[in-house]
């Protein structure tokens, strides 16, 4: 009995593992931008939840001294930006940033947009969010 219940143990951990794994995969997205003392926007990405916050994940930046980024989340027809903005000043490291979805947004199955808004120089982002 004892063996029996270890093994049983040992599959649900598994599943549970490699479910999770599969369901954060999805959220991913990849985006390479270069707004030119512009905006720019993500390529659409499925909301897979219904929590009002979208994390931003940058990997690598180009950003000089006297520059400035802005991030927040856009409707899919790029009309209305649905989350808080948040503007990241200088040079930076990788870094993660959450936005806040405005009120009555944030809906599980709905396709949102990244947008990054660079208000001095040319600029180069990678990195990965979740909407």
């Amino acid at each position: 009995m004892k063996k029996r219940l270890t093994k049983i143990l040992a599959l649900g951990t598994m599943c549970m593992m490699f479910a999770t794994t599969a369901l954060a995969a999805k959220k991913d997205f990849y985006f390479s931008l270069i707004p030119v003392g512009g905006e720019s926007y993500s390529e659409p990405n499925a909301k897979s939840d219904n929590e009002g916050y979208a994390y931003v994940t940058v990997e690598s930046a180009n950003l000089i001294s006297g520059d400035l980024v802005e991030y927040s989340v856009s409707n899919k027809a790029k009309t209305a930006v649905v989350s808080q903005s948040l503007p990241i000043p200088g040079t930076i490291k990788p870094y993660r940033q959450t936005l806040k979805y405005k009120s009555g947004y944030a809906k599980k199955g709905k396709e949102y947009r990244l947008k990054v808004h660079t208000y001095n120089y040319s600029l180069q982002i990678k990195g990965k969010w979740n909407s």
